[in-house]
């Protein structure tokens, strides 16, 4: 059983190797969150010196690529968690305007983003948890001065 697959992430064409059909120069700075059984969505990233936008969803089953919701607020170093719904919450991190506060829902099924508030501090680097149905623990991260020692609730 193949349990990884090595993907080229410098193409901006899908090819029949699985090649992502975005252009991310650095994959680190993608996001990747399991999105109900066989699937991930890989949300923002960074390319050409600005954050990114759109999303993809891999299909570990088939092992291809499909396009996913486009994020209201293109970025990178951002958190994400899975809902209980399969939808996934994606909070802070940056893009070429800086530290980002705003967080969105987005669901993967019908490819849609929503925007959903923001968080009380700027946050990039931080980490995410559900600790309900409707709460996520938000915890740490950096304002671009200082690593932030604080956390807060998101209440969906």
């Amino acid at each position: 059983m193949e349990t990884n697959k090595r993907v080229k992430l410098d193409d901006q064409t899908t090819d029949d190797d699985g090649n992502l059909n975005i252009d991310i120069a650095y994959w680190i700075a993608k996001e990747r969150i399991a999105v109900g059984g066989k699937k991930v969505l890989m949300s923002g990233g960074y390319g050409l010196f600005e954050g990114s936008a759109p999303a993809e969803i891999y299909n570990s089953k088939s092992g291809e690529f499909q396009g996913g919701p486009e994020l209201q607020v293109a970025r990178y170093e951002h958190a994400s968690v899975a809902l209980p719904d399969n939808r996934i919450f994606i909070c802070g991190g940056r893009n070429n305007s800086g530290r980002l506060s705003s967080c969105e829902i987005v669901d993967p099924k019908n490819k849609t983003s929503v925007e959903v508030g923001n968080m009380k501090e700027k946050r990039r680097g931080c980490a995410a948890v559900l600790i309900s149905d409707n709460l996520v623990l938000i915890v740490g991260g950096h304002d671009g001065s200082k690593v932030l020692q604080t956390c807060e609730i998101f209440d969906l």
